[in-house]
């Protein structure tokens, strides 16, 4: 909860709804949000010693279309340069193996910096 909730608040500004974040407001969200969709899956981005370094999800997953979105990726703590970038990919295709998706997309606002992140990563805009 602590590490969500710290990200959370200092990118605040990438999210598309703006508030301060609190521990038992990142416990609802995960109860009753993330774990109760089944058209959402969230990961923590971890080492091998368990030291957290971020998040990663999939949200709006239509499993008729075969259709998911990357979602969540935030950077908790400096990382290895392109680790981050990676993460999206990593995740998108997991989830083409694991999860059968075929379309695969981020959704940023146009004036979010994470545009550019997501160009780095290998994303085009469509729209």
């Amino acid at each position: 909860m602590r590490c969500l909730t710290e990200w959370r608040n200092r990118n605040a500004r990438a999210f598309l709804t703006e508030f301060t974040a609190t521990e038992n407001r990142t416990l609802r969200w995960l109860s009753s949000t993330v774990a109760q969709d089944r058209n959402r899956i969230l990961f923590m981005i971890e080492d091998s010693s368990a030291r957290k370094y971020g998040s990663a999800g999939i949200v709006n997953i239509r499993w008729d279309l075969f259709y998911g979105e990357a979602d969540a990726v935030v950077k908790g703590r400096s990382l290895p340069p392109g680790t981050m970038c990676s993460t999206p990919q990593s995740l998108l295709s997991w989830a083409r193996e694991e999860l059968g998706l075929r379309e695969l997309a981020v959704r940023v606002l146009g004036d979010n910096p994470a545009i550019v992140f997501f160009r780095k990563c290998g994303f085009r805009e469509t729209g």
